[in-house]
């Protein structure tokens, strides 16, 4: 699909596209609380094999159960917003069930039921052991009463799950490697000035950055594309993916060129699209270097009964 050819829809009729706050603040919660899960595996080091220093002695436990505890009251926090945003998305269609979707399903569940267990087997632990813990100062009075049969339980348990969770935590940053290196590549940018050649390499190509937004019966594929034509791009789009590439070509300068942070070259991205669209109903529309695609989704199977009449022939 050539974009040379696509016809741009009027200002006037153009929509802002509705955005997922809902997600969005899922997302947040979601870093946020990846930060102090790196926080609390450091102050957990630190707790197990205390330090000389007596600052870091004290500083390592307050910290350690007062991060757990704000830990615990986002983990509740977001799972209240992710089954509104399950509800949300589910509540008009079932969702398409793949081993993918499985997968995926699988290994959250997992996560969150280690993101609950963990926190709650150190504070069993303190509290079987008669210690009282804290909030960021604030007394936590015990829920049980100190028992010493059950203090060997909960700390194999707090031990044992706490790396559990890391393995599933490094399996999960395995599966969703791309994203992150995505993430690393928008938080510390490379100067093209610091390598030899100016240009990149083909290896180190550019990469435009994608906003896929999901619909009722529609997918949203927004690209940032700037300093290129319509003639330039070339779009492909499957049942699955969308592959968009094109060509930057440099202008010649005036005068002599100092330094330059600019890319030029050819470039492909391929995206992988979360449910199948039927790709010869794709709109497309470009205008100041944003390329919007519109894909339609494949209308599920009916679930309707249908009565079939039998007629015998005599």
């Amino acid at each position: 699909m050539g974009l040379a050819t696509i016809t741009k829809k009027p200002d006037s009729t153009e929509k802002p596209k509705r955005q997922n706050s809902k997600f969005k603040h899922l997302m947040l919660l979601h870093w946020v609380m990846a930060s102090l899960l790196m926080l609390l595996y450091l102050t957990g080091v630190y707790v197990a094999h205390p330090p000389q220093a007596h600052s870091v002695k004290w500083l390592s436990p307050f910290l350690h159960q007062s991060v757990g505890k704000l830990f615990l009251l986002l983990l509740v926090a977001r799972i209240v917003l992710l089954l509104r945003v399950v509800r949300s998305k589910y509540f008009r269609r079932l969702p398409n069930v793949t081993p993918n979707w499985l997968k995926t399903v699988t290994l959250h569940t997992i996560l969150y039921f280690f993101m609950l267990i963990v926190p709650v087997s150190g504070f069993l632990l303190l509290n079987f052991k008669g210690v009282s813990t804290t909030f960021f100062g604030i007394s936590v009075p015990l829920v049980f009463a100190a028992n010493s049969g059950w203090v060997g339980l909960a700390r194999n348990s707090h031990f044992w799950t706490s790396y559990i969770f890391l393995a599933f935590i490094s399996l999960h940053m395995l599966v969703h490697w791309k994203v992150l290196r995505s993430h690393f590549r928008r938080l510390f940018p490379v100067s093209p000035l610091s390598h030899q050649p100016t240009q990149p390499t083909e290896s180190a190509a550019w990469r435009p950055a994608i906003e896929l937004t999901e619909e009722v019966h529609s997918l949203v594929l927004r690209a940032q594309l700037p300093g290129l034509e319509a003639k330039d791009l070339d779009v492909e789009v499957t049942h699955e993916s969308v592959s968009i590439a094109g060509e930057l070509h440099e202008q010649k300068a005036a005068t002599d060129q100092v330094s330059s942070e600019f890319w030029y070259g050819k470039f492909r991205r391929v995206v992988s699209l979360p449910a199948a669209i039927q790709s010869d109903r794709v709109q497309a529309d470009y205008k100041d270097g944003i390329l919007t695609l519109t894909l339609p989704k494949v209308a599920e199977l009916s679930r309707k009964v249908v009565k079939v009449s039998l007629v015998t022939q005599a």
